[in-house]
């Protein structure tokens, strides 16, 4: 299924057709916005997955993004930021990524040092949070995983 939001293509169920007719799988993992023909990919993890279904229904059912932010700081150089928020129509400058219904949201801006990771959550004795994993864009990151210095 493919639906139009702010002038970009949305892409659903892991197809992807930008420019009339051209067609393409992606991994299957999460669904990208298409923005100038090009697709950059950030995976959604199964866990991330259920615990925003989880937020979800906490909140009467409402439609609970994640918003992903990246910024200068941390003990690494950039520093990850995850926000919960009510889901709104993507402005121009931000990528909508979907999977079983739940949507990631990253800035143009925050994009280019995410793309090719994945977003998992994870349940430690310590903490529980959202997490960037298996970032290629990094070339080191901190012990907690909040902070990356990148390539």
């Amino acid at each position: 299924m493919l639906r139009t939001l702010a002038g970009r293509r949305v892409v659903f169920g892991g197809f992807v057709q930008a420019q009339g007719a051209r067609r393409g799988l992606l991994s299957g993992l999460a669904e990208e916005v298409v923005k100038g023909g090009e697709v950059s990919e950030v995976r959604v993890s199964d866990r991330c997955v259920q615990r925003l279904k989880e937020i979800s229904s906490s909140r009467g059912g409402a439609d609970v993004a994640l918003r992903i932010t990246v910024e200068g700081g941390g003990c690494s150089g950039f520093q990850y930021n995850f926000n919960l928020e009510e889901f709104r129509r993507p402005t121009e400058d931000e990528h909508v990524f979907e999977k079983d219904g739940r949507k990631v949201i990253v800035d143009d801006v925050s994009l280019p040092f995410i793309s090719g990771s994945e977003v998992d959550f994870e349940e430690e004795m310590i903490r529980t949070s959202f997490k960037i994993v298996d970032n290629p864009n990094s070339d080191s990151s901190c012990s907690c995983g909040s902070s990356f210095s990148a390539k």
